[in-house]
C-alpha cells in the first residue's frame, strides 16, 4: 500500500522545480480532524477514534497520515465496522459516507487473500452517490494498481486530476503508474509535482503530527 512512497522520496529531491498550490480543507473539517487527533493521542488504543480519524484524513487526501493511523488499529476492528455500518448503508442508501467507510473495512478484511472485490464495489458505490469524489477515485486507482491493472489505475487518476489538479496523492499514484508502464518522463513529471506539494503541505498548517 505504501509503495508509492518510493516515488515521494524521489520527488522530495527534485520538488522545488515545479509550482503547485495545495487544495484547501474547509475550516470546520480541519477543526474536526484536529479534535479527533487530540482524542487519538489521548487514547491511542481506541480503535473507533483511530478509524474515524483515518477516514477524515482519507476524505481530504492525507493518505500517509491516514495510513499511519490505520496500521495501528486492531485487525478485528474492521469486522466491527462492517457489522455496524452495513445496516446503516442499507437504511441510508443515498449517503456516501457509509460505503466510503466500508471500502476501507473490506480492504483490511480481504487484504491477506488479495481479493479487493468488495472494497472496489464499495468505493464505486461512493461515486454513484458523489461522482466528483477525487480521493475515492484515487483509492480505486490504488486497488487497480494492486491488481496489476496499471493502465486502469492511470485512467482513474487522470479523471481525478481533471477535478482537482493539485491532489498530491493522485500525482503520486500517477508517478507510480507511469513508472510501472515504462513512462519514465511522465513518472518524473508527476513526482516533481508531488515534491512541491509535499513542501506546500509542510508549511500550510496541514503538517499533522502523527
Amino acid at each position: 500500500m505504501r509503495v508509492w512512497m518510493i516515488v515521494l522520496m524521489m520527488a522530495l529531491f527534485f520538488g522545488q522545480a515545479v509550482f503547485a498550490k495545495i487544495p484547501e480543507v474547509p475550516k470546520a473539517e480541519l477543526a474536526a480532524i484536529n479534535r479527533l487527533l487530540v482524542a487519538h493521542k489521548a487514547k491511542p488504543d481506541d480503535s473507533k477514534v483511530a478509524f474515524e480519524l483515518a477516514i477524515k484524513f482519507a476524505s481530504y487526501g492525507f493518505i500517509e497520515e491516514g495510513w499511519n493511523v490505520l496500521k495501528d488499529i486492531s485487525p478485528t476492528y474492521a469486522a466491527e465496522v462492517v457489522k455496524t455500518v452495513e445496516p446503516l448503508q442499507k437504511a441510508n442508501p443515498d449517503l456516501w459516507e457509509y460505503p466510503f467507510k466500508l471500502g476501507f473495512a473490506y480492504y483490511f478484511l480481504d487484504h491477506k487473500k488479495k481479493d479487493y472485490t468488495r472494497s472496489l464495489a464499495a468505493f464505486k458505490r461512493v461515486l454513484d452517490i458523489k461522482p466528483d469524489h477525487v480521493w475515492v477515485m484515487g483509492f480505486i486507482a490504488l486497488i487497480e494498481g494492486l491488481n496489476g491493472r496499471h493502465k486502469s489505475a492511470i485512467k482513474w487518476c487522470q479523471k481525478a486530476i481533471k477535478i482537482e489538479p493539485d491532489a498530491m496523492a493522485i500525482h503520486a499514484l500517477l508517478a507510480l503508474g507511469y513508472q510501472k508502464e515504462g513512462g519514465i518522463m511522465k513518472s518524473l513529471g508527476h513526482a516533481l509535482i508531488v515534491g512541491r506539494l509535499k513542501t506546500e503541505y509542510a508549511t500550510s498548517g496541514y503538517d499533522f503530527d502523527i
